[in-house]
């Protein structure tokens, strides 16, 4: 699936979202190319994810707007040379922490209550355009 954003459009409009609404502890899975293009959210208005080319997170929301827990913490590692190819993005939720994962490795942690939150996944565009080639949302724990 490609999402892409119209010439003179906000990209903020261009997403899709899942019609179920999914239950913690969950898994959201993702293959995307570019990683840099990819926007998701989960069970919070307001509070996308988006990556960088090297799988790290871009916080974009300014960073008076968010607690330290919701800042999380970035994993210090050698940074992954990921480009344009084609990268495994990886969501875990459990009860009190989440995880992303970029192509098997530990990027980013959150450390919040996340106990019986549910809700829809956004998958969006940050600029220009995003190629899906694999989205799954499964039970994790």
């Amino acid at each position: 699936m490609r999402l892409a954003v119209p010439t003179g459009e906000d990209p903020r409009w261009v997403a899709l979202i899942t019609r179920d609404a999914f239950a913690v502890p969950l898994r959201i899975e993702l293959v995307v190319k570019p990683i840099s293009e990819l926007r998701v959210t989960f069970a919070a208005h307001n509070r996308s994810i988006a990556l960088d080319d090297h799988g790290r997170v871009i916080d974009r929301t300014p960073w008076f707007m968010k607690s330290p827990a919701q800042q999380g913490e970035a994993i210090e590692a050698a940074p992954l040379s990921i480009g344009t190819d084609w990268a495994r993005v990886t969501f875990e939720f459990g009860d009190d922490e989440r995880r992303l994962r970029v192509n098997g490795e530990l990027c980013h942690i959150w450390r919040e209550d996340f106990a019986g939150v549910r809700g829809r996944v956004g998958i969006g565009v940050q600029r220009s355009e995003i190629t899906v080639r694999e989205f799954s949302v499964t039970p994790f724990g």
